[in-house]
């Protein structure tokens, strides 16, 4: 599934770097510096909630990049790591138009704050 989003997004102009779990998605985020991140919820070694708190920890100014997840799992009323994230304030999006449109006005924000200017990490 990660080569369609892959394959998709890059179709649509984006730059993208692929970790295939989180730990290595973390230590990834750390030196990339990314304009946007999307997650899958469920991964191995650390989840994407997990990878969201810890960047948060770690430097103030992954609290204002945008973090979208992407969960293949069906039914969100019980996903209790989607609702978390949810409820962290982070989008969670199913379809390419959708996923599009999403990471559209969430590095529109990122541009008007200048997330990376001069960052102290």
């Amino acid at each position: 599934m990660s080569a369609l989003i892959v394959e998709e997004l890059e179709s649509r102009g984006f730059r993208v770097l692929v970790a295939h779990d989180g730990q290595q998605g973390l230590s990834m985020l750390l030196k990339a510096q990314p304009d946007i991140i999307l997650s899958d919820v469920n991964m191995p070694s650390m989840s994407g909630l997990e990878v969201l708190e810890s960047l948060t920890e770690i430097g103030p100014r992954f609290a204002r990049v945008p973090f979208i997840f992407l969960t293949a799992l069906n039914d969100r009323r019980t996903n209790s790591e989607a609702v978390a994230g949810r409820r962290r304030l982070c989008d969670e999006a199913i379809d390419f138009d959708v996923l599009h449109a999403i990471m559209k006005a969430r590095l529109r924000s990122v541009a008007r704050m200048n997330v990376w200017e001069s960052a102290a990490i």
